[in-house]
């Protein structure tokens, strides 16, 4: 690479995941890699709000305070969630970058979606509000996973 390359900068795009436990009891070995959720989740609803991501949008209602950026539109290639083994949801989004915690952010708030706390069409209004105060808590950290980047 030459001189000027930097890895965060210079990346066409990233891929996160999210990984979730969802099932009545935790587990002791690797809870540290994935949000347990006790209360059984509504995956339609998740899926139906999660499509409202995908493609150019202002993610400013996501962002985390104190993000530098020049603006807060982002591009989401992908965006799903999958039932990974025994009682594990998976959430992928790919996306050509990521505000700072935008990825827990939406995550977040799709948690309340499969809550049924808000519905999807909420969610829709929430990323269309460019509002943070709107959206739900931050998810935590220990179920987000870098897992590509493509340059």
């Amino acid at each position: 690479m030459d001189e000027t390359f930097h890895a965060r900068f210079d990346a066409k795009k990233k891929t996160y995941h999210y990984r979730i436990l969802n099932r009545h009891l935790p587990i002791a070995i690797g809870r540290q890699y994935a949000w347990f959720i006790r209360k059984k989740l509504e995956i339609d609803a998740i899926r139906a709000a999660i499509s409202h991501i995908i493609g150019t949008h202002d993610f400013k209602a996501f962002e985390g305070t104190g993000s530098p950026r020049a603006h807060t539109n982002r591009k989401v290639i992908k965006a799903t969630i999958e039932e990974e083994k025994k009682d594990y949801l998976v959430f992928e989004i790919t996306a050509n970058g990521f505000l700072r915690y935008m990825v827990r952010n939406i995550i977040g708030t799709l948690i309340d979606v499969g809550l049924c706390k808000i519905t999807p069409d909420d969610f829709k209004a929430i990323l269309l509000s460019k509002d943070r105060s709107l959206a739900s808590a931050t998810a935590p950290p220990h179920g987000l996973f870098l897992m590509h980047v493509d340059y």
